[in-house]
């Protein structure tokens, strides 16, 4: 009886310790790239508009051709994910966005890897719309 005691014990104590230890390195990880930006649409489109930033619209060139934010140039992830990558400096600011924010995830993490390190994943449509800015339709005036 005391060593079927003494193995309960041990195995309540070994759960204990994985628990914890595992919590400890999900907390600690480092995210290799920014997900939110406190600046909004207008002053990320200035920058692009000046030349000091890029605004990259991931989503294929159809969707793309359907509506885009201003100052976005399309770069699908797949040409990224294939080897093609930005031909500037590594240390311009880069601001990724597709529908949903999937696709930017990937194209964020392409990218990082790349050596990239001033790398912003604005999310999907909605979130970039809750930072101000303005989808353009087929048929507007880009």
């Amino acid at each position: 009886m005391k060593y079927v005691g003494m193995v309960v014990i041990i195995i309540l104590t070994a759960g204990v310790w994985f628990v914890l230890t595992g919590r400890n390195h999900a907390t600690t990880a480092k995210p290799t790239v920014a997900q939110t930006t406190s600046q909004n649409y207008a002053s990320i489109a200035k920058q692009a508009q000046t030349g000091t930033a890029m605004i990259y619209d991931v989503r294929t060139q159809d969707e793309y051709a359907a509506g885009h934010f201003a100052e976005a140039t399309n770069f699908p992830v797949q040409d990224m994910s294939a080897g093609e990558l930005p031909a500037f400096s590594k240390d311009t600011p880069i601001y990724v966005y597709c529908r949903s924010g999937n696709r930017s995830r990937t194209a964020a993490d392409v990218l990082k890897k790349a050596g990239f390190t001033h790398v912003t994943d604005l999310g999907g449509l909605e979130t970039v719309k809750q930072l101000g800015g303005v989808l353009s339709t087929a048929g507007d005036t880009l």
